[in-house]
């Protein structure tokens, strides 16, 4: 099995995340949500991370229950127990961290 797939840990995750981008989830929701958990984790970013990672895998197993059934669907699923949950979620808590400090920093200019 090979490692990584354009910085991200596989193929699963990467494309995951890419969909998410692309509008699979509302990504305001998904910039509150990261933003909701950094606050009240600070004290244990990994523990933010994860919880979020859980967050985002019900939010698109939810929008993939929705979908017929069949084929396609039995092997999204399957492909869903390869994603970086966690992964993700850094991803998105350190960019909602990161437009935060932004507007800050734009407000106080």
């Amino acid at each position: 099995m090979s490692e990584g797939y354009n910085g991200w840990t596989n193929w699963e995750t990467w494309v995951t995340n890419l969909w998410i981008e692309e509008g699979l989830l509302d990504l305001f929701e998904v910039g509150e949500q990261a933003r909701h958990f950094a606050e009240t984790n600070d004290s244990d970013p990994n523990f933010s991370a994860y919880e979020m990672g859980r967050w985002i895998r019900e939010q698109v197993e939810e929008f993939i229950g929705e979908q017929p059934a069949g084929l396609v669907a039995d092997f999204v699923g399957g492909c869903l127990s390869s994603v970086n949950w966690t992964e993700i979620a850094s991803h998105h808590t350190d960019e909602a961290i990161r437009n935060e400090q932004e507007q800050t920093a734009n407000a106080e200019a």
